[in-house]
């Protein structure tokens, strides 16, 4: 009796495997079953690959950089479907832009797009975000002056998923929500402690300005759950976030789970500046704070397409639940010493650096599209949305 062949499984390509949203599609890939995963990583030898490695041995790990179309073009190979992601703070992307003022994130968009369509590559599920230039310039009126806030990284990574799109890609944008794990790190919002005991979370984001919020581990159910129609959702994309909530209605709920007194405080945009005197980056940050108070996150857009496609409501009391995320207050107490005398000792280079980067971040995406030789041949149109 002849043996009974089984359909070969589909092989999906991850980008990014190692950070947040590419291992939790792995992980969920590898749960859900019927998929080849190929997880690519800059280097099969670093920790964090092997690390994944370790925990789903079923997987195949290889080299792929988006600064070499020709790794990404093997990469692809006889691949069903790629997760595709750029990431803006690359150490490489970062020093095009403060050396340069180029638009690595878009740079590396389109060799991956390239080697996609030089694949054969059904689909492509592009993790993007709103193109805040855009957005900001067509706003009625621009809460901190006449000049349109920039959120580089959201635009970057728009233009991407325009520049994909334009080549005849089937394309699904997958735009995650602010990730909820950004509050550990203790940098969005700052943390401290006052003297009165009370916890304090900053940025300089308006107490009503309410974020879409997502436990990023869940992300890769949003991606396995659209894989499971993708014709439905070719051409569209994916708002994966649970909830909306402002900052200030974040803070009341950790209290009210953690019994720690929390308050959250807006910051001016000078205060943030002065608090992050030593990090060259910081007006990539206004930039972005500046756009959430014009705009938002996700623009204001509803999430009940969402809500209703595909049931994930994890809230940020679930997931505080659920990791069991606590401040250290004292460790924190110790960090703020050490924060207060590095803004105080921050020099003239660092100075200068932000100089630097502030005049590109303030420049127009089609201005710096002009800084980048590897881009001189693509019709600028093709990296941005018709209105």
């Amino acid at each position: 009796m002849a043996s009974l062949q089984l359909p070969p499984r589909r092989l999906l390509v991850v980008m990014g495997a190692t950070g947040a949203q590419g291992h939790s599609v792995v992980r969920h890939a590898v749960e859900r079953g019927g998929w080849r995963v190929r997880a690519l990583t800059r280097d099969p030898k670093a920790e964090k690959a092997q690390q994944l490695q370790r925990s789903f041995p079923d997987i195949e790990l290889v080299q792929g950089d988006a600064d070499d179309e020709q790794s990404l073009q093997a990469a692809f190979a006889e691949a069903t479907t790629v997760f595709a992601m750029t990431d803006f703070y690359t150490p490489s992307n970062l020093d095009r832009l403060k050396k340069e003022g180029r638009l690595g994130e878009v740079e590396q968009s389109v060799r991956i797009a390239d080697a996609c369509k030089a694949a054969a590559v059904r689909y492509v599920l592009w993790s993007a975000l709103h193109n805040s230039e855009q957005l900001s310039a067509s706003a009625l009126e621009d809460l901190e002056g006449t000049r349109p806030p920039q959120a580089i990284m959201f635009t970057a990574k728009n233009m991407g998923e325009q520049y994909a799109r334009s080549i005849g890609l089937n394309v699904i944008g997958m735009w995650p929500g602010w990730f909820l794990q950004n509050i550990p790190t203790g940098l969005m919002p700052a943390m401290k402690v006052l003297e009165s005991g009370t916890l304090e979370w900053s940025i300089p984001v308006r107490a009503d300005v309410a974020l879409p919020t997502i436990d990023i581990d869940q992300f890769g159910q949003y991606v396995l759950q659209v894989l499971e129609e993708p014709e439905r959702w070719t051409g569209k994309r994916v708002l994966a976030a649970s909830e909306y909530l402002t900052l200030d209605q974040m803070a009341r709920q950790y209290e009210e789970v953690s019994g720690q007194r929390t308050r959250f405080r807006p910051l001016t945009y000078d205060e943030y500046r002065e608090q992050q005197a030593s990090t060259p980056w910081v007006e990539v940050y206004v930039e972005m704070f500046r756009y959430f108070n014009l705009r938002g996150y996700f623009a204001g857009e509803s999430l009940a397409e969402t809500e209703a496609s595909f049931g994930l409501t994890a809230t940020f009391r679930d997931w505080l639940a659920r990791t069991g995320w606590r401040a250290d207050l004292e460790q924190l107490k110790k960090e703020g010493q050490k924060a207060h005398a590095a803004a105080v000792a921050a020099g003239a280079g660092e100075k200068e650096e932000q100089e630097r980067v502030k005049r590109f971040v303030r420049s127009s995406a089609r201005d710096l599209l002009h800084n980048s030789p590897g881009l001189k041949d693509v019709p600028a149109d093709a990296f941005f949305a018709r209105k």
